[in-house]
């Protein structure tokens, strides 16, 4: 993908997104969008649809980060799926959207993406050992873990640190765990089918479609 500043800088058809020149639709629902993608309410724009929830739904070389399978280390931005860049040798995912309203942490909407107006642009810019990361230079330690596996029962392997396994339902949560107050816990939601709604089965003492 080209670089760019705006929109004028890439070719007819595509669109300055973040700093890179590429193909996009404009939506307002999903339907609107291509097979694989979806449409980001935020940013009024088809983005790649997730592929995962956790790490067994990925290729052994591969995690999930951020609802996508990704490597654990990078080079480049190409090393990375679903647009995401290589920050610091792990892929980070762009926060999209539509207007500065959007965006987190302070940051502001610029070419359907958040960031730092007037901070750093790439590692260059940012002081010694630290990396530019939505136009702000920060410190990242070297990774700890590949996959949920190398971290503690309760913590979930995320862009390479052990973090609080973190949910909104059960069926974040892996078997014999439940969501309560946003961590998944060790608990049973069932015993049996007979425990669940209509339409789901008692797996692994959860339950599931």
């Amino acid at each position: 993908m080209i670089a760019c500043t705006t929109g004028a800088d890439c070719a007819t058809g595509e669109t300055c997104v973040g700093s890179r020149c590429t193909t996009i639709a404009a939506c307002a629902n999903d339907v609107d969008c291509a097979p694989g993608t979806i449409c980001s309410q935020e940013a009024g724009i088809c983005v790649a649809t997730p592929d995962c929830i956790s790490d067994s739904e990925c290729p052994a070389t591969t995690r999930c980060d951020g609802f996508s399978c990704q490597p654990f280390v990078c080079a480049t931005d190409s090393d990375c799926a679903a647009n995401a860049t290589c920050v610091a040798n792990r892929c980070l995912q762009q926060l999209f959207c539509g207007t500065t309203s959007d965006c987190i942490f302070g940051l502001s909407c610029e070419n359907f993406v958040c960031g730092n107006a007037g901070g750093c642009g790439t590692d260059a810019d940012c002081p010694v050992n630290q990396s530019c990361v939505y136009g702000g230079c920060y410190f990242f330690p070297e990774s700890v873990c590949d996959r949920d596996i190398d971290c503690a029962a309760n913590e979930s392997c995320e862009f390479g640190f052990c973090n609080a396994r973190g949910c909104a339902i059960n069926a974040d949560c892996a078997a014999g765990e439940l969501c309560v107050a946003g961590s998944c816990a060790a608990g049973r939601e069932c015993l049996t089918s007979a425990d669940c709604g209509v339409g789901q089965n008692c797996v692994g003492g959860s339950c599931q479609p």
